[in-house]
């Protein structure tokens, strides 16, 4: 976690209603504009919760993996197990796409922090896991970022095959 946030984003007295906040980024490669992607999410999540009166960044969580499959995600492993250890009780990630393209893994990866009373917030869609209308909004969104990336490898084949 870089030292700015420690030193910066540390309330003077810990309040039960104060948020633990994870943030989670992913890019898919390790190109220039890939990680530049990916420090801007940091950068713009971290000022973002810096900003929130009742949350502190308690973890910054980074994959530069594809986002189909979470099991090849180590921080996103780590950010479910830091949920479940309840070093976080909310998290923060840019848009449902970021936080993956296959809508099961989606809903599950949900469900899960949801059990352990976690909220996740998708800043770009303006979802909140825990509102009533959270899932349904997730569903459509992760299945569209499905769609999306089912296109791209389709077009990505035809390519290589012409």
């Amino acid at each position: 976690m870089p030292k700015d946030v420690k030193e910066i984003n540390r309330p003077l007295k810990w309040d039960y209603n104060t948020k633990k906040v994870g943030i989670y980024c992913r890019v898919s490669s390790s190109s220039s504009g890939q990680l530049h992607s990916l420090a801007d999410q940091a950068s713009g999540l971290t000022r973002y919760v810096y900003r929130q009166p009742m949350m502190v960044a308690a973890d910054i969580f980074l994959d530069v993996a594809s986002g189909s499959d979470v099991v090849n995600r180590p921080d996103f492993q780590r950010m479910l197990q830091s949920a479940q250890n309840g070093k976080i009780n909310y998290v923060i990630t840019k848009s449902v796409s970021r936080f993956g393209r296959s809508t099961e893994d989606v809903l599950v990866a949900t469900r899960v922090l949801k059990e352990c009373g976690v909220e996740v917030y998708f800043e770009e869609q303006n979802i909140y896991t825990l509102d009533t209308n959270g899932e349904l909004l997730i569903t459509i969104m992760s299945s569209l970022a499905q769609e999306e990336s089912r296109s791209i490898s389709e077009n990505v084949t035809w390519g290589k095959r012409k």
